[in-house]
């Protein structure tokens, strides 16, 4: 398994997560983030204001086609004022800012050879798109203009199939719940995932995914309150980041230079309000909650959904990921790796 080079991302329309490194004999996955943001460069790097001056941004430039893409920890401070940031579309992952995010990570990893990469889309967009992103993600590419990688094979999976991987293998009981049946909700930046599962078998009749279910509503119906608490607009507040990271670390939100007469309990409330109507969908779908053994929650959204996942099924132990916004990508290594177990003889695939 070590001389075979598995590796995944997760791009989401909030964070691309990737393995930024994977022990086999310790038995540890670790994995990093960065901001799903990827403006087109527009000058030269050597005309930085910053240089031998103020701290350069923490970004490299990725090349799509004959443009340059720059992404990292640190690209939302390449964008101009009047740029909205994130690419919220249900084709996201055929376009070329997706292609930078994953060229991005695939930076990162300094992997020259990948034999096989997992990426994973939203259940509503699965099985739509799946053969075109592995197309469009196998064989060689060109990251930067010093860096190359070549990529094998292309699996795309479900996102919440990665969280239940990452749950079952993660608690070493993987096959005790190939005899249960499988809640696993995983509430992302753009869309509320969810799969229910007898064992390991979707049941698909009862598996979906709400587009505008996920966190970037929450925030934005966060935001409209806020805006008109300090008897603004929405485009005057400007960017979401400083809000999601106030509801995430339950700290006041501050706008304008100054903090939020009300308290971050106030706008939680309206977070969880506006959480509620795609999960009711969920809770819709799925039917009989008697028939569900076990309820996983993962994903970046788990905070504000969890108090609302525990109401609307009281009588389940909920079980929260930790470090659930990794779930998926940590699974997807591990799909990967039960992939390459049965497909890969002696280097080579069958």
């Amino acid at each position: 398994m070590e001389q075979t080079v598995i590796r995944s991302i997760d791009v989401g329309y909030g964070n691309t997560k990737f393995i930024s490194n994977r022990n086999y004999s310790k038995n540890t996955i670790r994995a990093a983030l960065f901001p799903s943001f990827a403006p087109r460069c527009m000058k030269s790097q050597d005309e930085s204001i910053a240089s031998g001056f103020m701290k350069q941004r923490d970004t490299v430039r990725v090349l799509i086609d004959s443009d340059e893409y720059e992404v990292g920890p640190d690209a939302q401070k390449a964008q101009f004022g009047n740029e909205s940031g994130r690419v919220l579309k249900e084709d996201y992952c055929l376009s070329d800012t997706y292609r930078a995010l994953t060229y991005g990570a695939l930076n990162l990893m300094q992997q020259p050879h990948i034999d096989v990469l997992v990426l994973g889309l939203p259940m509503s967009t699965w099985r739509k798109y799946k053969d075109a992103l592995a197309l469009k993600m196998t064989g060689t590419h060109r990251i930067t203009h010093d860096f190359s990688c070549t990529i094998v094979k292309v699996l795309v999976a479900p996102q919440p199939i990665g969280g239940f991987y990452d749950y079952g293998l993660g608690i070493g009981q993987f096959r005790t719940l190939q005899d249960q049946m499988n809640l696993i909700i995983d509430p992302g930046y753009y869309t509320l995932d969810w799969l229910l599962a007898d064992g390991i078998t979707p049941v698909e009749a009862r598996s979906n995914a709400v587009n505008n279910g996920g966190m970037a509503e929450v925030i934005r119906a966060v935001t409209e309150q806020v805006a008109t608490d300090f008897d603004s607009s929405v485009s005057e507040i400007g960017s979401h980041e400083n809000i999601d990271r106030s509801i995430r670390d339950g700290k006041p939100i501050r706008v304008f230079g100054k903090n939020s007469k009300r308290p971050i309990d106030y706008y939680f409330e309206i977070a969880k309000e506006r959480a509620l109507d795609p999960l009711l969908k969920l809770v819709q779908s799925v039917g009989p909650a008697g028939s569900i053994d076990n309820i996983i929650l993962v994903g970046g959204g788990a905070h504000v959904f969890a108090d609302l996942v525990r109401n609307e099924f009281p009588k389940h132990d909920i079980k929260i990921i930790h470090d659930g916004i990794y779930a998926n990508v940590r699974g997807f290594q591990l799909i990967g790796e039960t992939w390459a177990r049965n497909n890969i003889n002696a280097g080579e695939f069958k």
